[in-house]
This record gives C-alpha cells, sequence and structure tokens, in this order.
C-alpha cells in the first residue's frame, strides 16, 4: 500500500471513529434521559442550576418554576414551567413552557448537536433547532408575537406598534452580534411616531430582512399598506459604536391616502405632491433619522398599490 493510501485510510478511519463516537454519544444522552424519566429523577431539585447556566449563557437572569421530562415520538424533552427571563436593561421575558430535547438532524452524526426547541409565551410562541458547537446557530419561526410587548425603546425611541407579528429566523452566532436573515409579516396593527400625534394603522407589514456583512441590518424589502398611508422601502443601518448612533441609509416610498395625513405630514415637513406621494431619503442615525426628499436620479423603491 501506499503513503498516499496509507493516509486516504487513516482519515476514512478517523471519520468512521468520529462519526460512531457521535452517534454512540447520542445514543447514551437518549437511554440516560430515558432511565431518568423512568426512576422519578427529582429534576425540581437541579432546576436552579439549570436556569444559572442559561442565564450566565445569556447574560440574563433565570428562574424556573418547575422542571420535568416528558416524550414525544419517542424523543425525550425537558420540560421547564413558569420560566422568566430577565434582561441587564430591565426587559421580562416571561415563558409559561419551554420543552427542549434532542432534534432528529443529521448533524449529530458529525458530532454537532442540535435541540428541538419550543416555547410558549407572554410574547408569542417559538420553534424551531438550536444548532450547538463552534458557529452555534438557530432556524425557526414566532408565531403570534405582541407588537405592544416588545422593548423597542431600546433601539427606537419614541417608535410604539401594535398588532401582531409572525417571523422566520435563521441566524447564526457570529462574534458579538447574529448574522442571518429574518422574514417579518405583521398583521392588524399600528404604528406610531414620535414625530406624529396619530397612529398610523396597517392591515400588513411585511419585511425581509438580513443581518450582518458589512451593515448592522440590511432592509430588502420593506412593504406597509394600511387605509391611511402605504409605503415600500430598502435600504441599510450602518454599523456604529452604539445602537443609538447606527447610521441610516433608507430609501422611502410612501404615499398619503387621505388629505387630513397629507396636510398633517406637509406640516412636519415632508415634501408630498399633489396626488400624496413622496419619494424620501432616510439619513441620521437610528437615535436621530433625518427625512428629505431622495436625491435626483436615487433609484426608488416599488411604488405602493
Amino acid at each position: 500500500m501506499s503513503t498516499a493510501e496509507r493516509g486516504a485510510a487513516a482519515v476514512a478511519a478517523a471519520r468512521a471513529f468520529g462519526t460512531r463516537r457521535a452517534l454512540g454519544l447520542a445514543i447514551a444522552y437518549l437511554a440516560l434521559t430515558a432511565f431518568f424519566v423512568a426512576v422519578g429523577f427529582p429534576l425540581d431539585r437541579v432546576a436552579p442550576r439549570v436556569a444559572a447556566a442559561f442565564g450566565s449563557a445569556t447574560g440574563t437572569r433565570v428562574t424556573i418554576g418547575g422542571l420535568g421530562f416528558s416524550l414525544s415520538w419517542l424523543r425525550p424533552q425537558l420540560v421547564a414551567r413558569d420560566v422568566e427571563i430577565f434582561w441587564p436593561g430591565g426587559f421580562e421575558l416571561p415563558v409559561a413552557r419551554a420543552r427542549v430535547g434532542p432534534a432528529f438532524s443529521l448533524s449529530w452524526l458529525r458530532g454537532r448537536p442540535a435541540l428541538a426547541l419550543s416555547l410558549d409565551g407572554k410574547l408569542g410562541q417559538l420553534a424551531g433547532t438550536a444548532q450547538l458547537g463552534a458557529d452555534p446557530g438557530f432556524r425557526g419561526d414566532l408565531r403570534g408575537v405582541a407588537l405592544d410587548a416588545l422593548p423597542l425603546d431600546a433601539l427606537a425611541p419614541g417608535l410604539r406598534l401594535t398588532g401582531s407579528l409572525d417571523a422566520a429566523l435563521d441566524l447564526q452566532a457570529k462574534g458579538e452580534l447574529p448574522e442571518g436573515t429574518l422574514r417579518l409579516a405583521g398583521r392588524d396593527g399600528s404604528i406610531s411616531l414620535p414625530s406624529l400625534p396619530i397612529g398610523l394603522p396597517f392591515a400588513k407589514l411585511d419585511a425581509d430582512l438580513a443581518l450582518g456583512g458589512s451593515a448592522l441590518l440590511t432592509v430588502k424589502s420593506f412593504q406597509l399598506d394600511g387605509p391611511l398611508v402605504a409605503a415600500t422601502g430598502s435600504g441599510s443601518v450602518g454599523r456604529a459604536a452604539s445602537v443609538d448612533e447606527a447610521p441610516l441609509a433608507l430609501e422611502l416610498q410612501l404615499q398619503a391616502r387621505e388629505p387630513a395625513l397629507r396636510q398633517l405630514l406637509a406640516s412636519q415637513g415632508l415634501p408630498l405632491g399633489a396626488d400624496g406621494n413622496a419619494h424620501l431619503a432616510i439619513g441620521g442615525t437610528l437615535a436621530s433619522p433625518l427625512l428629505r426628499p431622495a436625491p435626483p436620479g436615487a433609484p426608488a423603491a416599488r411604488a405602493p398599490r
């Protein structure tokens, strides 16, 4: 056997060993979990340790009211009840029930654990797969998020949202901030801006966003449709030392549908045409956005219908 053939055989053997080891770990995990279920392991006693470990990993403070095991489709799950998550800024997230267990994923064979995660709480429902390892990530869906319960002041002071939101998430931890994509679909709510005395109701609010890369946030597309106003837009939010200082480079095509609203927006300095349309550039920072007419020749967002 040549040196190259021996080297290839060694690599194949190492890969086979790694696969067998990962599979053995997965089987051992399932067997150990089943054993704990069978003997009635007192999980409530270790709930504080689980909460402390989760809090340390996420930079939050966590309390767990109760902890137990369940089986779903022959898959063991750890079930936590009455969970409270406290962020340093004062935001609190109550979770009525959280489930976590091994996901049906081939990544286990590559030595990368994957966990099926499900949360049911005040903000809505989250379900998906958390990938562990060198580049942890999450892919899943949010359903029925209450927009008025989100801590929006931390990102955009004075912004208020109501309504319900669904989202599809595909995120990975890259450095200090996550990277990936978010697709948002809001329904039957309203937007209130600090510069306007009234809220703007909407029937539909859709956005296709990307995190990471050269920008903090890239708005691939944005669309809002309501009885008073419609808008489409795109652009980016740049990186900065703090979120408040993040520079804005956005384009917005706006249509005010009611004469009274046109007068109100014009009194705020927005350059509306006689038909209520405006092509705007949004600059400044996230904390202090600046609206101005888009420069001649600037690519316009697709006009709202």
